[in-house]
Order: C-alpha cells, then sequence, then structure tokens
C-alpha cells in the first residue's frame, strides 16, 4: 500500500426520521418509567421511522446530504459502502437501493454487516480502496434500524434502542489525500 495516498473524510450527513418515540409514549405501553430508562440508558427519545422508510431510504437522504457537504456530484462517486444489520431485504444489499435512488449506475455497491463496529470496518475498507488506487471517492453509509427489530418488550425497546440514539443515519464521503 502506497503510505503518501489515503482516505480522507471529505464531507458529512445525516437524517433522522420525524416521528420521535419518547419514554413518555413508552411508559403508556410497556411497563417502565422514564427514570428507568434513563439511568440505564441515558435516553430520553428515539426515533421511529414511519412508512415507507427504511434503512435504504434513511441511507439515500443521508447520502444526499453528504454529497451536498462534500460539493460533490453523485457522478463522482466511485463505490458505495452501506454499513447496516437491518437490511431492507438479504439480496439484493442496501447499498444497491442507495445506488438506484441517487443514480448512481454502474458502480460497486456493497454492505457491510458487522453490528456496532459495521462502520468502522466500512470507513477502513473505503480506506483501503482509495489507498490501494482502485477508487478515488467512495460514499460509506452507517444505516441500522436497531429499535425497529426489537419486538415489543420494554428490555428491547428500552435498552436496544440506545445502540443507534435518534436511529441517526450517518454519511461520510471518503476522498483521496495525498500528504
Amino acid at each position: 500500500m502506497n503510505g503518501s495516498v489515503r482516505g480522507a473524510i471529505i464531507g458529512t450527513g445525516s437524517y433522522a426520521p420525524d416521528h420521535v418515540l419518547t419514554n413518555s409514549d413508552l411508559e403508556k405501553i410497556l411497563d417502565t418509567s422514564d427514570e428507568w430508562i434513563v439511568q440505564r440508558t441515558g435516553v430520553s427519545e428515539r426515533r421511529k421511522v414511519g412508512d415507507g422508510e427504511s434503512s435504504a431510504t434513511l441511507a439515500t437522504e443521508a447520502a444526499r446530504r453528504a454529497l451536498v457537504d462534500a460539493g460533490l456530484d453523485v457522478s463522482e462517486v466511485d463505490a458505495i459502502i452501506c454499513a447496516t444489520v437491518s437490511p431492507d431485504m438479504l439480496l439484493p444489499a442496501t447499498a444497491c437501493f442507495v445506488q438506484e435512488a441517487l443514480g448512481a449506475d454502474g458502480i460497486p455497491s456493497f454492505d457491510v454487516a458487522a453490528a456496532c463496529s459495521g462502520f468502522v470496518y466500512a470507513l477502513a475498507v473505503a480506506n483501503g480502496l482509495i489507498s490501494s488506487g482502485l477508487y478515488r471517492r467512495i460514499m460509506v453509509i452507517g444505516s441500522t434500524l436497531a429499535a425497529s427489530r426489537a419486538g415489543d418488550t420494554m428490555l428491547p425497546r428500552a435498552i436496544i434502542s440506545r445502540s443507534r440514539p435518534s436511529l441517526r443515519t450517518s454519511a461520510w464521503p471518503m476522498g483521496l489525500h495525498i500528504g
């Protein structure tokens, strides 16, 4: 690997669903309290996906915002890597749905599924691909809807939602850095 070329984060974007689910809302449907949840997690609210929202739709919006922040057009992106453990379906990859929605035809798009460390692994893979000279700009996205997959018991909905506070989806385009 050439030590003088490496990836660098050149923009950021994020998106969270509009629907807010507070601890008070959970008190109405579960045997819990705001105090119990806050003491164990520090979380007082989280976001919930609405009708028509998915890992891919949240990832797409975050990617659009990241492109604007980086001053890039989607045609300047060489690949898309999406870190998720809540894909819309097993095949095709969530990154492929993002690719289609962005109009980024013909570029490699794949998912990394490694739970909490998935986004770090996705950044490392992007850095390696950029450092190798294979690609110049890669969109790295973290999009996981952990709380939406947890079911209706108090422990998963009150605790697991902590793994992705606010269900925020983030996208970080990485570009070539020489130096």
